[in-house]
Formats: C-alpha cells, sequence, structure tokens
C-alpha cells in the first residue's frame, strides 16, 4: 500500500511538472541557485559504457556514443528520453536497440536519422514499451556500414534502470519550481537521464538562452565525454 501511494503521488508530481514547464513556453531559462553535481548511485559498478569505435577495421566513420555515466544510468520514466553523440552527420542506417539484461531478443528496434551530428535524443514516448521496476536493460547503438558485413558496424551501448522515487526525493522535486532547479535535484540523487532530459527540454524550449547547456555541458564533462560537452559549448549563442 505504501509502495502504491508513493507511485501516485510521484505520478502527480511529474505530471503537473510536466505542465508547469509547457504551460510557458517563452519563460527565459534562468540558472540554477546551485552548481549541477552528479553523484553516482551506492554501488556503482563502472565499465558499462561502451562508446562508438569501429568492431572491424579502422574507418572514417563518425563516433557515437550514448550520453550516459559508465555505470548504469538511472531514470525514474518508464519511457525516457535518451540522448546520444554523433560527431558528424552519416548516410549510414543507425539502428538504435533496447535489450533486457539477459534477454536475446530486443525489445525495441529504432531506426534513427544520422543526417545530423551533435547532441541527439531519442524519446521512448511514441514505443509500445514500458521499462520495468528495478531491471537493468542495455542500449545499443550501430551505424550500419554495410548491411552484409556487420562486423564493421560502428557500434556504442550503455544500461538504464528504472527505479522508484523515495518520499524524501519526491519532497526534494516538489519543492523546486524551476526546472534547472529540479536538475540539479535528479543529478544530485543519482538520477542520471532524467537530469539530462530537463535540461534537454530548456534548451529546445529556450534555444537562445545558454544556462541549461552550460549544466549539460557540465554533466558530460563530469563523466568523461568531453567532445558532446565541446558541442554545447561551441553551440553557446554568440559563439
Amino acid at each position: 500500500m505504501t509502495r502504491h501511494i508513493i507511485t501516485l503521488a510521484a505520478a502527480g508530481i511529474f505530471g503537473a511538472i510536466a505542465l508547469s514547464a509547457q504551460a510557458q513556453p517563452d519563460a527565459a531559462t534562468t540558472r540554477p541557485d546551485e552548481r549541477i553535481v552528479y553523484v553516482p548511485p551506492p554501488h556503482s559498478t563502472p565499465g558499462m559504457r561502451v562508446n562508438g569505435t569501429s568492431r572491424g577495421a579502422a574507418d572514417d566513420s563518425p563516433m557515437v556514443y550514448f550520453l550516459s555515466p559508465d555505470h548504469v544510468g538511472l531514470t525514474l520514466q518508464e519511457k525516457p528520453t535518451v540522448l546520444w553523440y554523433l560527431s558528424k552527420a552519416t548516410a549510414a542506417p543507425c539502428v538504435l536497440t533496447l535489450t533486457q539484461d539477459n534477454q536475446p531478443e530486443p525489445a525495441i528496434e529504432i531506426h534513427l536519422d544520422g543526417s545530423k551530428a551533435g547532441v541527439r535524443r531519442t524519446d521512448f514516448h511514441g514505443q509500445g514499451f514500458a521499462l520495468k521496476l528495478n531491471v537493468q536493460y542495455q542500449l545499443s547503438l550501430a551505424l550500419v556500414q554495410d548491411p552484409d558485413h556487420r562486423s564493421n558496424d560502428r557500434y556504442c551501448s550503455a544500461y538504464i534502470e528504472r527505479i522508484e522515487p523515495s518520499a524524501s526525493f519526491i519532497a526534494k522535486l516538489a519543492s523546486r519550481a524551476r526546472p534547472e532547479d529540479r536538475a540539479v535535484v535528479y543529478a544530485r540523487e543519482g538520477i542520471w537521464y532524467d537530469a539530462l532530459a530537463v535540461l534537454s527540454d530548456q534548451i529546445d524550449l529556450h534555444p537562445g538562452n545558454d544556462s541549461s547547456r552550460e549544466q549539460r555541458a557540465d554533466l558530460l564533462e563530469q563523466v568523461n565525454l568531453p567532445e558532446a560537452a565541446s558541442f554545447d559549448r561551441a553551440s553557446e549563442s554568440g559563439k
């Protein structure tokens, strides 16, 4: 019963937050009251992220990787947003899969457009699948150079797990009215994917305001993703 009440409360708060963000699309994004700092969850195991290098012979295909920590990244969302980085545009088919740990077949397969370089986002809202609680999933993305020789794919992977928020976390989140301050809460509680999604939503809503882009670059540098961070800093207005 307690878990059910917490889940309902979380759903109500997250829904209210989403409506608040959509209600003022022209509002300026401001700097958060505190610096955004990502605190990994306890007992995180490193070495879970694979950045996109060719599995076959060396070539000039673009670098690709997920914007994730080097351990299992957390989300509170059944259908989260994930971000990935592409160093240059490509005509090669881009195939993203989501596979439940220890399952042979992917739960989702999405064909993406690689014609635009930089930080890219993929939302799972349109997919007929929801993440189960406390289950690890592998995210994989392949740039298919030659369909007949898949060993030459440019390939990257990362992990994601959905957890249930605690009552104390819900209270912290509810006390922050501004999206940039909620992103700080997500990051400090180790909820990586949601912190990044909040900042990315603000970047999309307010492309002329650099605050959220600076925060996102800061987060990316904290998990050793310098190329994507440099892309964000180079994209700031006036540069």
